[in-house]
């Protein structure tokens, strides 16, 4: 038997944005990044105890279409792009307090999928430049490292999973959107 639950309500953002990245669990978040029609590229972070939403400290770079992984305590935000479209390979990890650049990604891109529990062991894969990406990097807790690449170039899918057993799903191919599923044992 299988047990099916409900969403619920929870607390608004401070400040309402999209094209955000985030990190956490339910009832430990983190949300960074976006942007806004009036404010444009957002540096705002903001972390959620489950009911309600608080500002912290802010990224050093505002940014959107950036990708995020780890907890609300150690988290990962890299990529992104700023107006017009500047894409970016700026790294920076979260100590529970504050932001603090890093080593940067090999490859800049926004709208990548990102795959990670944990601020030491991330994936970004796909996303674009001038053109759709296949590149897949891990990073290990102070560097990132290409490794093999996607089978299908994209940009804006989902993924989940870790960093040696992860999905990678949908997106958009350039011509058109895709159902493509690709899953990843740590290695291909």
């Amino acid at each position: 038997e299988t047990t099916t639950g409900a969403w619920s309500t929870g607390g608004s953002l401070n400040t309402a944005r999209k094209s955000l990245a985030g990190a956490g669990t339910q009832t430990a978040a983190l949300g960074f990044g976006g942007e806004t029609p009036s404010d444009g590229d957002m540096n705002e972070t903001e972390s959620y105890n489950g009911t309600s939403w608080t500002e912290v400290n802010n990224l050093t770079t505002g940014r959107r279409s950036l990708m995020g992984g780890g907890t609300n305590t150690a988290a990962l935000a890299f990529g992104g792009t700023t107006a017009p479209f500047n894409v970016l390979t700026i790294t920076e990890t979260w100590n529970g307090t504050n932001w603090a650049e890093t080593t940067d990604l090999n490859t800049g891109r926004n709208g990548g999928a990102a795959v990670g529990v944990s601020n030491t062991a991330v994936i970004a894969a796909g996303g674009e430049t001038s053109s759709f990406l296949a590149l897949t990097e891990l990073w290990n807790g102070s560097s990132w490292t290409e490794v093999s690449d996607l089978n299908t170039a994209r940009t804006r899918a989902g993924g989940g999973g870790t960093y040696t057993d992860a999905v990678i799903f949908g997106g958009n191919t350039g011509p058109a959107d895709t159902g493509a599923t690709e899953t990843w044992n740590g290695t291909n």
